[in-house]
């Protein structure tokens, strides 16, 4: 079975590869390096500065946006903002950093840069960009007027692929993880389930079992099954009702 970080990892690293606007972004990178030559790459073949250069630029990006997000992740979300931003931003600039000295070795191995130095310029960009991500956000101002202008949505839908985010049927917890099901899909997300309810606000819903969730809208039905409650969802999935939430969800009006 995989690790949660090996699967956060890949899950992060099929994200960036499966974005066309990323690729259009290294691509322009890619050309823009190789026709440059920066740091003494102008005295390689053409073909060699393009394979050099496509392998920095697409390799040290994925590690090091998949090794910033890690570090994201398992933050403290209550740390202070500029010290989040050096963490995650050393989070990228390690990998990217030996990225860069392992393609410079295969191409080149009497030009290696000094690695303390090259760590050091890469730590700049990577905070520097990480900078720029955290200061374009929406300041609270500016999402009150945003939310005043259109129905919130739960803050949970944020985690998700764009073409998943739909409306919240069911979580259903899945050893470190939570299986989110909405009207347009599934997707696992690393998290617990209690953290996972809290960020379903403002859809009305219930925790119906110590390993599930179900918005009250996705109920279709109820009746017992081997004489126990289950609920019956919209998309077909059965969900059993325990013992222990079993009058929260008389209560709710879901089984008589």
């Amino acid at each position: 079975m995989k690790s949660p970080l090996l699967h956060f990892a890949l899950r992060e690293m099929r994200a960036i590869l499966t974005a066309p606007q990323r690729w259009l972004a290294m691509a322009a990178a890619i050309a823009l390096l190789t026709l440059s030559g920066p740091f003494g790459t102008l005295d390689y073949p053409l073909t060699t500065r393009l394979v050099y250069w496509a392998i920095v630029v697409v390799a040290s990006y994925v590690c090091g946006h998949t090794g910033g997000a890690i570090a994201g992740e398992f933050l403290s979300k209550t740390m202070a903002v500029p010290l989040r931003i050096c963490l995650i931003a050393l989070g990228s600039s390690v990998p990217a950093s030996l990225v860069v000295v392992l393609a410079t070795y295969f191409a080149e191995p009497q030009g290696m840069p000094n690695p303390l130095v090259l760590w050091f310029y890469v730590f700049a960009v990577c905070l520097a960009y990480v900078g720029l991500l955290v200061t374009m956000k929406p300041r609270p101002e500016n999402a009150t007027r945003a939310e005043s202008a259109e129905p919130r949505q739960p803050a949970l839908l944020d985690r998700l692929p764009r073409h998943l985010r739909g409306r919240l049927l069911h979580l259903e917890v899945s050893d470190h993880y939570v299986e989110i099901t909405t009207d347009k899909g599934k997707s696992m997300v690393l998290m617990r389930l209690a953290d996972a309810m809290r960020e379903t606000a403002p859809a009305p819903g219930l925790q119906v079992h110590r390993s599930h969730w179900v918005a009250l809208d996705a109920v279709r039905k109820s009746f017992r099954q081997s004489g126990k409650p289950v609920l019956e969802l919209e998309d077909g999935a059965i969900i059993p009702v325990s013992r222990s939430y079993a009058a929260a969800v008389k209560a709710a009006g879901l089984f008589a």
